[in-house]
């Protein structure tokens, strides 16, 4: 191994309680977040220990906002072979993605306009 990627050989151990408390956190902080009806995005939402991340972070949602609420992903960001596509967070559970992709899940008030996500800032021109 080169000598300067050796320090990135060592993973520290986690316990299977940190991993519960991890997920119970990220759960909670997921659902506080659909409940207020913010955009969220999720980076890194696969992988293969993760494969089932993204379906139950869309069934968190879904507790909250429709499931015809709006979402995107993006695949390869600013890299060669970037791909996107829009659709709802219904479709989105099963969708597969992986650790190159980027998730996006609208508020309420997104809409799908050519093929693209738009939320509105919620104010009005003139005011």
């Amino acid at each position: 191994m080169v000598k300067h990627l050796e320090r990135w050989k060592f993973k520290p151990e986690i316990s299977e309680e940190q991993k519960a408390a991890v997920a119970a956190d990220f759960e909670k902080r997921l659902l506080a977040a659909a409940e207020a009806d913010f955009v969220v995005c999720l980076y890194n939402p696969s992988s293969k220990k993760r494969h089932d991340y993204l379906e139950k972070a869309c069934d968190l949602m879904m507790r909250y906002k429709s499931p015809e609420t709006v979402c995107g992903i993006v695949s390869n960001i600013g890299r060669e072979g970037e791909t996107g596509r829009v659709m709802s967070l219904k479709e989105l559970r099963d969708t597969r993605v992986d650790m190159f992709t980027t998730v996006f899940v609208g508020n309420s008030q997104t809409t799908a306009i050519d093929g693209k996500m738009v939320t509105p800032r919620g104010y009005r021109k003139g005011n």
